[in-house]
């Protein structure tokens, strides 16, 4: 048998299920997040889920025991069809004590050379192995974990501290490249403004996934996912159904959109340099989307900013600028919200532009999830 008889063809591979990874601190929601999976079954080794109406395994004493459930599990999945190991964290923890047990020792540091690491990589590596069976049986598999800061060094811009999983290094490095999905879980928050070491921030509460590395904490995805999603799964399966779509598909959509628009011979034109690419045709239709919908306009025009007098600004711009975010706010689900805001900042001019940036970007986001939801039936 040669080579080309092992070539599996591009569209003919079999597609599994997504390997998800989802961390933050505290609070944030993300067994809840992994309790909207389809049919989860936790194995609670946090013991925090309490509160969950889920189906869950009490997480096992050992290492041995917990691959031991997980290789059940994967030969027989029986009415499940979602992994949930929450967290991740403690079951390293029993793989350290297993690596130590079996050598006798009292801690990695004892190992020479790095040996001890070494060992605990080698004992993930089967936790991954058993989790791929699973996968291969048809279920999702899903890691949840706390979040640290840690120091990370960048070549060009040097060391700086970001968001990670509080996993070790070797288990991290190996996991982060083993799923599909790093999802980094957090409430929005905005910075205000900032006097030496005092920082004022807006936290409100929504709940957000990042799924592309951003300067303060580490993210990735292979389904070419927003980079901000809601801390929702149907959020989540829908970006990864989207990439999966085909292309015609994909073009199909971006002809109904441009026909009988001024945009319809730009379109066109865009499609034929797209050719099949999928990644491109679905930026061609986000763009699409976007100039069809007619973005809200800046708030505060450039050229009016290189003009006017900064005194004058400043008399007139907190009134106005409140003025504008109630306009805003009318009518909409964030009014409450942005009135509590506005009671906050009390006319602080850099407190109330970010509120009303704030504002028009969710109130463009809500608009275009409504242009892009599904329809239904009547």
């Amino acid at each position: 048998m040669g080579w080309q008889d092992k070539v599996i063809k591009g569209g003919e591979q079999v597609i599994l299920q997504p390997r998800i990874l989802i961390y933050s601190p505290p609070g944030v929601g993300k067994s809840t997040f992994a309790s909207k999976l389809p049919k989860p079954i936790f194995i609670d080794l946090d013991k925090g889920i309490d509160e969950l109406r889920v189906d869950r395994i009490p997480g096992p004493a050992t290492w041995e025991e917990t691959l031991s459930l997980i290789r059940e599990l994967a030969a027989d999945p029986g009415p499940y069809k979602s992994l949930v190991l929450d967290t991740v964290d403690p079951l390293e923890e029993l793989a350290v004590d297993h690596v130590l047990r079996q050598a006798h020792k009292e801690s990695l540091s004892d190992f020479s050379f790095g040996a001890g690491y070494s060992a605990v990589g080698q004992e993930w590596r089967l936790l991954l192995a058993e989790l791929d069976i699973a996968r291969k049986h048809g279920m999702l598999v899903a890691l949840l974990s706390h979040a640290i800061i840690r120091q990370a060094q960048d070549a060009v811009i040097g060391a700086f501290d970001q968001y990670t999983s509080a996993l070790g290094k070797r288990s991290w490095q190996l996991t982060s490249r083993w799923v599909d999905l790093v999802g980094f879980a957090s409430f929005e928050s905005a910075l205000i403004e900032k006097k030496g070491d005092n920082a004022r921030v807006i936290v409100t509460g929504d709940r957000f996934l990042h799924t592309t590395r951003g300067s303060g904490f580490e993210a990735k995805n292979r389904y070419s996912l927003p980079v901000k999603l809601p801390l929702a799964w149907s959020a989540v399966e829908a970006g990864i159904a989207r990439h999966r779509q085909s292309a015609d598909a994909v073009k199909e959509k971006i002809l109904k959109l441009a026909t009988g628009t001024a945009l319809e011979a730009k379109a066109k034109s865009y499609l034929l340099q797209a050719g099949d690419d999928l990644n491109m045709l679905i930026e061609i239709e986000d763009q699409l989307v976007k100039a069809i919908q007619n973005p809200l306009p800046a708030v505060i025009p450039a050229s009016a900013t290189a003009t006017a007098p900064v005194a004058a600004q400043q008399e007139s711009g907190a009134a106005e600028v409140a003025r504008r975010v109630e306009l805003l706010a009318r009518g909409t689900p964030f009014e409450e919200k942005a009135a509590g805001y506005l009671r906050e900042a009390n006319g602080n001019v850099p407190m109330l532009l970010e509120i009303e940036k704030v504002l028009v970007s969710r109130l463009s986001e809500m608009k275009q999830a409504a242009a892009t939801a599904p329809e239904t039936a009547s």
